[in-house]
């Protein structure tokens, strides 16, 4: 019996699922996103919070910046529509280990040696900080937001290290004497820890105009850390330099022995006498009071472990250092008997200060975030491995949030600055570079599991499978 001579279906083809490469997901994430105003808010705030700029110049102080950038920031990050500036996307090992430490920050506060101070510092200072990490993470849209909170923080920087060369003269001892908000070392642990930033901006831009301000910036970032004459400043800058002169990313080695160099350059030039007088006594360290006096680094570092080994759970309280060396040391008591007076000094050291004052789980929990903070920096310079230009400069922002990181890790060491608004700035940059790098959220699809290859089904116009009509 005859049949119709109906050719069957066309045998389907194969198509596996691929998976995008990291290359083509990461695409794009340099592309310009029209500037917003939730990152006008978030700009001014850093500039703010941390630069200090409503301090700086006396004619914004009525403006009461810092309440109103704060304020439009979290109702901009609140109310907007961009899936990628919402608070969602902030979820994170370092934003819990953030809230760890703030939670902790108020459970010391009842059994504080001084509660009302520690409450109001968390409700004046601490939360600010707090709030201005999580803002910068969750209004990160892009890598061109990241370099610009790094670009900001570089303006920051020169403007307050202008206004601390015009405005204020050393003393005595050729040391700043008086400065706004910072002290002489605190500015040294700002001024060196921005450096990176002004060198990235100073290689990835290709206007000579910004190269100009970047080339100022920098000669007046390193006059100021030479007149602050700390010798913790000292030490992160020698840390900087080493990092950058072995890893910054999209720089080829014989430019940065270059930058090394230039930067060896200017540290000669704005040397001054209490520079090297500072640098002779890190050469006899027996003969440096911090070494041999009650009231020196050494003697403080080990009253505050005490502190901590009294108080393991809740510490002395959140910003009572000082208090629990007026009220608790052996050698308050001691001279208290003797009618004699004692300097309520600061804990010198940001890892003795928190560990002191929120006991080991806020140790822990400050270790643990700088670890992270490390780990995840080495996570986002993986994801770029292609030669191009746009790798290339991603991984030089992310290696120049690792020297900074360094840098406040090495003078912070000999510095109260465990709740520093730079140091939580830093925290939120890196959570936000993270959040839109990470290929998973740039649009890379899944991976086709098992070893053998899926593929997709022929559907027709409506929708239906399609399968081989067989020959009859």
């Amino acid at each position: 019996m005859a049949t119709s001579a109906r050719p069957p279906f066309p045998p389907r083809t194969a198509r596996p699922i691929q998976r995008r490469s990291p290359a083509a997901a990461l695409q794009g994430l340099w592309a310009a996103a029209p500037m917003n105003a939730l990152q006008v808010a978030l700009l001014l705030l850093v500039l703010c919070n941390v630069w200090r700029l409503q301090t700086l110049y006396s004619i914004l102080t009525p403006l009461q910046l810092p309440t109103l950038s704060t304020l439009a920031a979290i109702g901009l990050t609140f109310s907007s529509k961009d899936p990628r500036q919402r608070l969602a996307g902030i979820k994170h090992p370092l934003t819990w280990f953030v809230l760890t430490i703030l939670a902790l920050s108020f459970a010391s506060i009842p059994t504080s040696v001084y509660p009302g101070y520690s409450l109001s510092f968390i409700l004046n200072d601490f939360i600010k900080n707090i709030a201005l990490m999580v803002l910068v993470a969750a209004g990160t849209r892009n890598i061109n937001d990241s370099r610009l909170l790094v670009a900001t923080q570089a303006l920051g920087a020169s403007l307050y290290a202008f206004v601390s060369v015009t405005r204020f003269h050393t003393d005595a001892s050729g040391r700043f004497g008086e400065l706004l908000y910072y002290d002489a070392n605190d500015v040294a642990l700002v001024f060196v820890s921005s450096l990176p930033f002004l060198l990235y901006i100073f290689i990835t831009t290709r206007r000579w105009q910004v190269k100009l301000a970047a080339v100022v910036g920098l000669g007046l970032v390193m006059l100021s850390v030479m007149r602050a004459g700390s010798r913790g400043g000292f030490l992160a800058l020698l840390a900087i330099t080493l990092f950058l002169l072995f890893r910054f990313g999209g720089v080829k080695s014989w430019k940065r022995f270059s930058f090394v160099a230039a930067l060896a350059g200017l540290f000669l030039v704005t040397a001054t006498d209490a520079t090297w007088r500072q640098l002779q006594t890190m050469m006899n360290p027996k003969e440096d009071y911090n070494m041999t006096e009650e009231t020196g680094r050494k003697k403080i570092w080990m009253r505050g472990i005490g502190y901590m080994m009294e108080r393991p759970v809740f510490g002395v309280g959140v910003y009572c250092f000082p208090q629990a060396e007026g009220h608790l040391s052996d050698l308050s008591r001691e001279r208290a008997a003797n009618n004699r007076g004692l300097k309520w000094s600061a804990a010198h050291n940001s890892f003795v200060q928190i560990g002191a004052e929120l006991g080991f789980p806020g140790l822990v929990a400050f270790v643990g975030m700088l670890l992270i903070g490390f780990r995840t920096l080495v996570r986002i310079r993986r994801r770029f491995r292609d030669p191009s230009d746009d790798h290339q400069r991603a991984k030089g922002l992310t290696d120049a949030l690792t020297a900074s990181l360094i840098g406040y890790c090495v003078a912070g060491f000999f510095l109260s600055q465990a709740y520093s608004g730079f140091l939580y700035l830093t925290i939120g940059t890196i959570v936000g570079l993270d959040k839109v790098t990470n290929p998973s959220l740039a649009g890379a699809k899944p991976v086709a599991s098992g070893r053998r290859p899926q593929f997709q089904q022929a559907r027709g116009p409506r929708g239906q499978v399609l399968r081989p009509r067989p020959a009859t």
